[in-house]
């Protein structure tokens, strides 16, 4: 893999930020021929599996929009997220958008957490995609969470997760499943 990423930020008046980055990620992959399910996940195959049908050239694109102007312990943070992977034909883009409200620096924060994404079948390299869920691309997601901190060096996080394929294949399975994951991270 090689890759690089520029970053900008700017002021733009009280109690706003804007930053922006550009990243380039190029994988070169040859065989999976000691790959499993889990490294290919969604990806779309060559015939014979040995291969990925795509290549991953990836350009990503992010804004992160930050506000102050609530207060010291409920900043607001927007943050807009695209990627494209010119290496793929077709089924090559992704998109992100999240809001986040509150802080987790000190004993008693609370944040709050909303999301929305949607990714296709070959927009990114799925086995770096998606972990949080049993879609590694294909997928649209809508992202919920809320952290507190109860104690400094304490972070306790539960983020719930509604997702469904983006494209349903003939036959397959297109409603939305849930999937809940609780975290409880120490920081010394």
């Amino acid at each position: 893999m090689a890759g690089g990423q520029l970053s900008v930020s700017a002021a733009a008046g009280s109690g706003w930020k804007i930053t922006g980055s550009a990243a380039y990620y190029g994988y070169r992959i040859r065989s999976l021929a000691t790959a499993d399910a889990g490294d290919t996940r969604s990806n779309r195959l060559a015939t014979g599996g040995k291969a990925y049908l795509s290549d991953f050239d990836l350009l990503d694109a992010l804004v992160a929009v930050d506000y102050t102007g609530f207060g010291e312990r409920y900043p607001l943070r927007a943050v807009g997220d695209y990627v494209h992977n010119s290496g793929a034909q077709d089924l090559n883009n992704g998109w992100e958008a999240d809001v986040y409200l509150g802080r987790t620096q000190r004993r008693g924060d609370l944040r709050y957490r909303y999301g929305y994404s949607m990714t296709e079948t070959d927009a990114v390299l799925a086995a770096f995609s998606h972990d949080n869920t049993t879609l590694g691309t294909n997928y649209e997601i809508h992202t919920f969470a809320v952290d507190a901190v109860p104690v400094a060096g304490f972070l306790l996080n539960a983020t719930w997760y509604l997702y469904r394929p983006h494209r349903v294949a003939a036959g397959g399975p297109g409603e939305y499943q849930n999937r809940l994951r609780l975290n409880a991270m120490v920081t010394f």
